[in-house]
């Protein structure tokens, strides 16, 4: 369990890592705001669904395919940067 929750903490810090940056190409200034909302937005939704599925398969279960499912999407994160704010907000 600890080296998932350590997998999802390094998933949330890379976001905020990438819009720091001053020119990332992709992701004009006036729209990190925006990126970060959906982010966070998209966070929130996803306790409801969370909690559904923990009191369903438990706990680890839920955990694991959380973290895999952001995991992955992470990693689809630059492609989406490149293909534009509306694919990286989705």
């Amino acid at each position: 369990v600890f080296f998932i929750v350590v997998i999802c903490y390094a998933d949330r810090t890379n976001i905020g890592i990438v819009l720091a940056q001053a020119n990332f190409p992709g992701i004009p200034h006036k729209d990190k705001g925006i990126i970060l909302s959906a982010f966070f937005g998209g966070y929130f939704c996803t306790q409801i669904l969370g909690g559904f599925l923990a009191r369903r398969w438990g706990s680890k279960p839920t955990l694991l395919l959380a973290a895999v499912v952001w995991t992955l999407f992470d990693v689809l994160t630059p492609l989406a940067a490149q293909l534009g704010v509306t694919w990286l907000i989705l």
